[in-house]
Protein backbone atom coordinates (compact mmCIF):
# COMPACT_ATOMS: atom_id res chain seq x y z
CA UNK A 1 0.00 0.00 0.00
CA UNK A 2 1.40 3.72 -0.85
CA UNK A 3 0.28 5.87 1.60
CA UNK A 4 1.16 9.63 2.74
CA UNK A 5 3.09 10.04 6.04
CA UNK A 6 -0.52 10.43 7.58
CA UNK A 7 -3.82 8.67 7.99
CA UNK A 8 -6.36 11.05 7.21
CA UNK A 9 -9.97 9.99 6.60
CA UNK A 10 -12.12 11.18 3.62
CA UNK A 11 -13.69 14.22 5.48
CA UNK A 12 -10.54 15.19 6.81
CA UNK A 13 -8.91 15.10 2.91
CA UNK A 14 -11.93 17.25 1.95
CA UNK A 15 -11.49 19.85 4.39
CA UNK A 16 -7.49 20.03 4.12
CA UNK A 17 -8.38 20.41 -0.13
CA UNK A 18 -10.90 23.53 0.87
CA UNK A 19 -8.36 25.14 3.45
CA UNK A 20 -5.45 24.49 0.91
CA UNK A 21 -7.83 25.66 -2.66
CA UNK A 22 -10.09 27.89 -0.87
CA UNK A 23 -12.71 25.34 -2.94
CA UNK A 24 -15.57 24.39 -0.56
CA UNK A 25 -15.78 20.44 -1.02
CA UNK A 26 -16.94 18.08 1.42
CA UNK A 27 -17.21 14.34 1.50
CA UNK A 28 -20.57 12.59 2.44
CA UNK A 29 -20.80 9.52 3.82
CA UNK A 30 -22.83 6.83 1.94
CA UNK A 31 -24.34 3.55 3.25
CA UNK A 32 -23.05 0.81 1.63
CA UNK A 33 -25.87 -0.50 0.14
CA UNK A 34 -26.69 2.54 -1.53
CA UNK A 35 -22.93 2.52 -2.32
CA UNK A 36 -23.35 -0.30 -4.36
CA UNK A 37 -26.34 0.40 -5.98
CA UNK A 38 -25.11 3.69 -7.27
CA UNK A 39 -21.87 1.35 -8.51
CA UNK A 40 -24.80 -1.05 -10.23
CA UNK A 41 -26.49 2.37 -11.47
CA UNK A 42 -22.74 3.41 -13.29
CA UNK A 43 -22.52 0.27 -15.10
CA UNK A 44 -20.61 -2.11 -12.65
CA UNK A 45 -21.43 -5.57 -12.27
CA UNK A 46 -23.39 -6.44 -8.90
CA UNK A 47 -21.18 -8.62 -7.34
CA UNK A 48 -17.94 -6.22 -7.90
CA UNK A 49 -20.01 -3.20 -7.44
CA UNK A 50 -21.19 -5.05 -3.63
CA UNK A 51 -17.32 -5.93 -3.00
CA UNK A 52 -16.15 -2.52 -4.19
CA UNK A 53 -18.64 -0.88 -1.62
CA UNK A 54 -17.55 -3.50 1.25
CA UNK A 55 -14.02 -2.56 0.81
CA UNK A 56 -15.32 1.26 1.33
CA UNK A 57 -17.09 0.43 4.28
CA UNK A 58 -14.05 -1.45 6.11
CA UNK A 59 -12.52 1.74 5.31
CA UNK A 60 -15.43 3.73 7.08
CA UNK A 61 -14.38 1.50 9.80
CA UNK A 62 -11.09 1.91 10.16
CA UNK A 63 -9.56 -0.96 8.33
CA UNK A 64 -7.04 0.89 6.03
CA UNK A 65 -5.80 3.47 9.34
CA UNK A 66 -2.63 3.01 8.68
CA UNK A 67 0.95 4.65 6.98
CA UNK A 68 3.56 2.99 5.18
CA UNK A 69 6.95 3.29 3.75
CA UNK A 70 6.45 2.71 0.28
CA UNK A 71 7.10 6.39 -1.25
CA UNK A 72 10.49 6.40 0.71
CA UNK A 73 11.30 3.14 -0.57
CA UNK A 74 10.07 3.52 -4.17
CA UNK A 75 11.48 7.04 -4.33
CA UNK A 76 14.31 7.40 -2.30
CA UNK A 77 12.42 10.88 -0.33
CA UNK A 78 10.19 11.46 2.08
CA UNK A 79 6.22 11.21 1.50
CA UNK A 80 4.82 14.87 2.05
CA UNK A 81 1.23 15.46 3.59
CA UNK A 82 -1.70 16.07 1.57
CA UNK A 83 -2.01 19.77 2.83
CA UNK A 84 1.84 20.47 1.63
CA UNK A 85 1.27 18.26 -1.38
CA UNK A 86 -1.64 20.46 -2.46
CA UNK A 87 0.03 24.19 -1.34
CA UNK A 88 3.09 22.77 -3.89
CA UNK A 89 0.79 22.11 -6.97
CA UNK A 90 -0.88 25.36 -6.46
CA UNK A 91 2.16 26.88 -6.88
CA UNK A 92 3.04 25.21 -10.04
Amino acid sequence: MITGPEAISYAEAAAIYSEVTGVQVRHTSVATADLADRFVAAGYPADFAAALAALDDGIRHGNEDRVTGAVHTLTGRPPKPLRRFLAEQLRN
